[in-house]
């Protein structure tokens, strides 16, 4: 072979191989790139039975996940108990919960940060029953979503208002959705639930005794994560936050669609999503940075934690109070709080 002819094909077979390993490095379907991406396995959040945690629904519908460059997976299990305990056993990165439950989850070793509080309920929580207030409970059966729960606390914090304690009725576990039908086969005499099954139990006749309006701060919604994903992938909650925000903002801007797709996702009827939303306080971005996660306010989750931290603590729940600095973290709504504001001339 001629050399100068040999020294060309040489030449070109460095090209190719050269060309080859940059195309490598670059193409978006090469196993290599796939493990060194950040945040390509999707994050699952699991989704509880709560119309506003289904403005997830929407963030995912509108693309806005996608827009914002972050990989979500939604679950959902319409009972609360066993979404919750997927969660604890790692069958889901994030879960939307009631604050006190994601507190007893980080005591019991599921570390656990809270990073968004949701909502906090006002008319979307109820005591029901056939009596007409809370003074004919004394002797009486009522139900609540688990002993030593929030759904508890709740109920003793309603029978408080009217001078009943804990001794003065009997407690027996009933999920919330089963409540109405409970106390129609007598059961029970009264119990715990919320929408849309207040409205069931209003519409057959039977009577609200109590709403959560009367002791604010018990019934906080907020999206938790485990400890891990937060430390190993702050960016992508941070999109997470940015995206709940937008569905949040489309919700108010667009509300028949939005209605419409959460309905269709999770099952329920337009009529029960928009019941949800309307017993409760929905909290914006600036809510959280200013109230919610503020712990020199007296609305916070600071406030709302140490009170049912005392109360699990009493009861032997908790061995003792536990550090909620450590549990919520406030980061992620002031970064974006920042960011949303407009630039200072």
């Amino acid at each position: 072979m001629d050399a100068g002819i040999g020294q060309r094909l040489a030449r070109l077979l460095i090209i190719f191989l050269f060309t080859s390993v940059i195309t490598l490095f670059l193409s978006p379907n090469s196993s290599l790139n796939a493990q060194t991406e950040v945040g390509s396995e999707p994050i699952r959040i699991m989704l509880t039975l709560w119309p506003p945690n289904f403005l997830f629904y929407v963030a995912e519908e509108k693309g806005i996940f996608e827009k914002n460059n972050v990989n979500v997976e939604l679950l959902f299990d319409p009972d609360y108990f066993q979404a919750s305990e997927k969660y604890a056993l790692n069958d889901a990165d994030g879960i939307t919960i009631v604050f006190s439950d994601a507190i007893i989850h980080d005591s019991n070793g599921v570390e656990t940060k809270v990073v968004y509080n949701i909502d906090s309920s006002l008319l979307g929580d109820a005591i029901i029953s056939k009596a007409n207030n809370l003074t004919e409970l004394r002797g009486k059966i009522m139900g609540v979503e688990g002993i030593n729960s929030f759904s508890h606390l709740f109920t003793l914090k309603a029978l408080e208002k009217v001078g009943l304690s804990e001794g003065d009725v009997q407690f027996v576990d009933v999920p919330g959705p089963n409540t109405s039908n409970a106390i129609d086969k007598g059961e029970i005499d009264a119990g715990h639930t919320y929408s849309p099954f207040i409205e069931e139990a209003t519409d057959k006749g039977q009577n609200v005794l109590i709403y959560a309006n009367k002791n604010p701060g018990i019934i906080v919604s907020v999206l938790a994560f485990h400890s891990d994903i937060v430390e190993e992938r702050p960016a992508d909650i941070e999109n997470i936050l940015k995206s709940f925000n937008e569905a949040l903002d489309f919700y108010k801007s667009n509300n028949e669609e939005a209605i419409q797709i959460m309905s269709a996702k999770s099952g329920l009827n337009k009529e029960e999503v928009t019941r949800g939303f309307n017993g409760t306080k929905l909290m914006s971005l600036q809510d959280n940075a200013f109230i919610s996660m503020n712990p020199k306010n007296t609305n916070s989750l600071f406030a709302s934690g140490e009170f049912a931290s005392t109360f699990y603590t009493d009861r032997g729940v908790l061995t003792e109070n536990p550090v909620l600095s450590e549990i919520v973290e406030p980061k992620f709504v002031n970064d974006l709080y920042k960011k949303s504001q407009p630039l200072s001339n």
